[in-house]
């Protein structure tokens, strides 16, 4: 056997050699089964956080939300506490429906929201649709919406209106400064204070056209 033979044997021999002992430790060891990491429940947490804002827990719906997140046009998480607050005197009440998961966000294609004041106007709920949840690290980052004019909408600003004018004619001045500045900008306070404000004014106003 020449020099260059016996060069192409002993390669040919590592080579078995190799893939010898690749067959042998993939026989040995016991096969590696890879788990998926299960997808998040996001819906879930969107009725969970429905669900602790109609029964007006205020830590429990603000306890969803990550840090500096929006709700809306609040923000930050103090913006969104006052508002959780102020829903909480107007015993408001938000319901989501038709409700679908993609990655990191829930579209809900629509939702009722109601309180004492668009009760007491007749309305039975304000309408929206597309409300879109997005999570970040498991918790509620950002809540937005098409925000669809509608009757309803209407109806309850035409009774707020009607409030307005009504409280400046009857020595309510001072509870319509909590619920915010005069010249148009009444009601556009969200704090517990202006919530209880709003919610005695409409009662009010109710029982007096009776």
């Amino acid at each position: 056997m020449n020099k260059q033979r016996k060069i192409d044997f002993y390669i040919a021999g590592a080579v078995v050699l190799f893939i010898a002992l690749i067959l042998l430790t993939n026989g040995c060891s016991p096969a590696v089964k890879v788990v998926p990491t299960p997808t998040p429940d996001q819906v879930g947490q969107v009725k969970a956080f429905e669900d602790a804002y109609n029964r007006h827990d205020v830590d429990g719906a603000l306890a969803m939300f990550a840090d500096n997140a929006w709700y809306f046009s609040y923000f930050p998480n103090q913006q969104i506490r006052d508002y959780f607050a102020y829903s909480q005197a107007m015993s408001a009440e938000s319901h989501f429906s038709d409700c679908a998961q993609v990655q990191d966000t829930v579209t809900c294609k629509s939702s009722i929201y109601n309180d004492v004041c668009t009760k007491l106007a007749g309305v039975q709920g304000i309408p929206d649709k597309d409300v879109v949840f997005t999570f970040k690290d498991g918790k509620i980052s950002k809540v937005s919406s098409a925000s669809m004019s509608s009757n309803e909408g209407e109806i309850a600003n035409n009774f707020y209106g009607a409030i307005d004018y009504w409280g400046g004619n009857n020595d309510k001045t001072a509870e319509l400064d909590k619920t915010g500045p005069g010249g148009g900008y009444r009601f556009t306070i969200y704090n517990s204070v202006a919530g209880e404000a709003t919610a005695r004014l409409c009662q009010e106003y109710a029982a007096s056209k009776k």
